[in-house]
């Protein structure tokens, strides 16, 4: 085997390279427009969105403490602790009354009984959190997970839109029946 132009002696590392330098090289630059993503929708609906708060839940999510201790105590008693979570984009007036496109995380304890009436999940209303921040002051992780779930933000607020002025869904989705 002979060293190729990069330096590498290994054929696999110098193709693992190939094959993913334009990510390496442009991790920057793939950063940046997502945020430039973020902050053009901002622009965006700032400039043609009703000022009104408009939430959009990406749902709720389990999370086991611990999952060893969970597994045992769901054999064993039918139930187990954990946390919700639910993360929200949401449309809404930060402190200084401007609107803004903020993420939303609210957790709070929870229990999973799996014969419980009303169940299987009960949630601790004395422990609630919410964090609350603009979108793009979010640490990276959170913009590139979210930056996927915009466009259906987007045709949430625009069905909401048409629904408030007593039009038909603009996607065709609309299962309400007093259209």
């Amino acid at each position: 085997m002979s060293e190729h132009s990069s330096g590498f002696y290994s054929e696999a590392l110098q193709q693992a390279i190939d094959d993913s330098k334009h990510i390496i090289e442009n991790f920057a630059e793939i950063r940046n427009q997502i945020s430039k993503d973020i902050k053009e929708l901002e622009n965006y609906l700032n400039s043609h969105a009703p000022k009104e708060d408009f939430i959009f839940s990406l749902g709720e999510n389990f999370f086991a403490n611990d999952e060893y201790e969970f597994s045992q105590r769901m054999d064993e008693y039918g139930q187990g602790e954990g946390r919700m979570q639910e993360e929200i984009l949401a449309w809404k007036s930060d402190l200084k009354g401007r609107f803004r496109l903020f993420y939303d995380l609210i957790e709070c304890n929870a229990l999973v009984e799996v014969d419980g009436p009303g169940g299987p999940y009960f949630k601790d209303k004395n422990s609630i959190s919410c964090q609350s921040k603009p979108l793009i002051e979010c640490n990276f992780d959170v913009r590139k997970r979210m930056i996927t779930h915009l466009p259906s933000f987007v045709k949430a607020l625009a069905t909401h839109l048409s629904s408030a002025a007593g039009l038909e869904d603009p996607f065709g989705e609309d299962d309400r029946p007093f259209f």
